[in-house]
């Protein structure tokens, strides 16, 4: 099994990771903005807990949308060998 086969065999899971990363990116944006421009940086485990979830988020969308486009790149290779 390839690894475009591996990456790209369930677009709904792929879809659905990309929407959790996003989201907990999102979350983590306006935590941040929400601990440094409104609390005045109050609370600095907050800023590290924020900072983590946007790390995180940003992981959790990349490997969704690698699995999203390796699953359009097989819908192309294989719509040749029908």
């Amino acid at each position: 099994m390839s690894l475009l086969t591996l990456a790209g065999k369930s677009p709904v899971k792929s879809f659905r990771l990309f929407m959790i990363g996003f989201a907990l990116f999102a979350l983590g944006i306006a935590i941040l903005y929400v601990n440094t421009y409104l609390l005045q940086g109050f609370k600095q485990y907050i800023h590290y807990l924020a900072v983590f979830l946007v790390g995180s988020g940003c992981i959790l969308a990349i490997i969704g949308y690698i699995g999203l486009f390796a699953a359009r790149i097989l819908v192309l290779l294989n719509r040749g060998k029908r």
